[in-house]
């Protein structure tokens, strides 16, 4: 009888010890559920800055003097970034370094060319149009935490470019080249083109009715394209027109070999019947008329661009030095059929992204500007080879395109593939447990190359940190 009351009173001791406990776990759980809804917070603000970085390309067009959206959105970036940066000192930027490495030498062979460069001014303008498209690098590979993120980003660039087709079409009625709200009609075909391969990869994916609007969609951006008028986006349109017939015919009961031949072939007897289309009812398509004028140009402004790299042929002119001669210059070339008067005080590009770096920083920054498309397209298609995720996939193309679109542009700070360059460097850094697979997880953070099979399979979607 003593000794029961003696337990019970020795155990409420107990009891009572452990009572502060209870408010401090429930501080500690809400100061958790705090943190926890601050970093979604966060990372929903940081995923809106992004899409608003991407949609940004289709509208700068609409710009107040030196106020683009472009430029604005490079601010806001810089801002997430250093907030980013401040906030998660663990976060470090380790980009993947087929990527990160030739961005880095050829920024700073970018910098350094002005110690050399013929024109000060237009060198220092183009780091700073570098520095804007570094930015968006740097966000792209930083903000961005899971695969999930990419799909909707991606989905986010090609309904921007689905908006802008219709403003496009409305403008060729005019009897002018349309440009959409992006204010360069070879820019313009450069993002509707870009986001095709996007656009056909959702149509694949989603049956039912989705399937057929993305296929609409799809319809509407060849047509942009065509009414921008632009020769490189015609060609980049054949090379993303053969490389999605050859590496999406997958289905049905014949080989994959045959299959892919067979799509390859009326790809190829489609491409000629556009390009006959074109020829016939696009004069700016017209092969006489283009050599009798020199390419629009751009075949005299390869020669001169030419002319003046063999007056400096290790180091260049430096970083933006072409521009401002281009009209002495095509005043002066014998031969030059381009009238220098049109472009003699406003000066004009090179219109080659392979050209231009050769003769403005010499053949090294040839070397690194294409070290860079190479570590990008190799890092994209080693992702898009190892993970069956077409989505992702859908940049291998997007790159094809940018490239045959640069032989006749100058795009070397083009924001589009800055963009693309941050998602290669972080995306073998990423992990998700894949729809079709559970099991199909990335690779640990630290380790790109592990196999998929050693993880777990309910790793979480999120970036791996260091």
């Amino acid at each position: 009888m003593t000794g029961t009351p003696a337990a019970t009173t020795s155990s409420r001791p107990a009891l009572a010890s452990d009572r502060p406990a209870v408010p401090a776990l429930s501080a500690a759980a809400g100061t958790l559920s705090r943190g926890v809804a601050v970093s979604g917070v966060v990372r929903l603000a940081c995923e809106v800055l992004l899409h608003g970085m991407v949609l940004s390309m289709f509208v700068e067009g609409l710009a107040a003097g030196p106020i683009s959206s472009g430029r604005v959105m490079a601010v806001l970036g810089a801002v997430a970034i250093t907030v980013v940066l401040l906030g998660r000192p663990s976060q470090g930027l380790f980009p993947h370094p087929w990527v990160a490495v030739p961005a880095v030498l050829l920024t700073a062979w970018t910098i350094v060319s002005g110690i050399w460069a013929t024109e000060r001014g237009a060198w220092l303008e183009a780091v700073l149009e570098l520095a804007l498209s570094l930015i968006f690098f740097v966000a792209f590979s930083l903000l961005v935490d899971s695969r999930a993120m990419v799909h909707r980003l991606l989905v986010g660039f090609a309904v921007g470019a689905c908006l802008a087709a219709p403003v496009a079409l409305v403008q060729v009625t005019t009897g002018a080249r349309a440009v959409g709200l992006q204010g360069d009609p070879n820019t313009f075909a450069l993002y509707q083109l870009a986001a095709l391969p996007v656009v056909v990869f959702l149509a694949f994916r989603r049956p039912g009715w989705p399937r057929v609007a993305w296929t609409g969609a799809g319809v509407l951006l060849i047509g942009s394209v065509l009414a921008s008028q632009s020769r490189g986006a015609f060609l980049g349109l054949a090379v993303v027109t053969l490389w999605l017939l050859w590496n999406g015919a997958r289905t049905g009961a014949a080989p994959a070999a045959a299959r892919r031949l067979v799509s390859t072939v009326a790809g190829a007897v489609a491409l000629v019947v556009a390009a006959v289309a074109a020829v016939a009812f696009l004069p700016r398509f017209d092969l006489a008329s283009t050599l009798e004028g020199g390419g629009t140009g751009r075949l005299d402004i390869w020669r001169t661009a030419v002319l003046a790299w063999w007056e400096q042929p290790l180091l260049g002119l430096g970083a933006g030095g072409y521009e401002p001669v281009s009209g002495q210059l095509l005043s002066q070339t014998p031969g030059v059929a381009l009238d220098p008067y049109s472009v003699l005080f406003e000066g004009i590009r090179v219109h080659n992204s392979f050209l231009e770096p050769l003769v403005e920083q010499g053949p090294l920054g040839l070397v690194l500007w294409i070290s860079l498309l190479a570590g990008i397209g190799l890092a994209l298609e080693g992702q898009r080879r190892r993970y069956r995720d077409e989505i992702v996939g859908a940049l291998v193309p997007m790159l094809l395109v940018f490239v045959a679109a640069s032989l006749f542009l100058s795009v070397t700070a083009n924001k589009l593939i800055w963009i693309m360059a941050g998602l290669a460097a972080v995306l073998p850094y990423l992990r998700h447990a894949s729809e079709d697979d559970p099991a199909a997880d990335l690779p640990d953070r630290h380790d790109p190359h592990q196999s998929p099979s050693a993880l777990p399979a309910s790793v979480e979607t999120s970036r791996e940190t260091p």
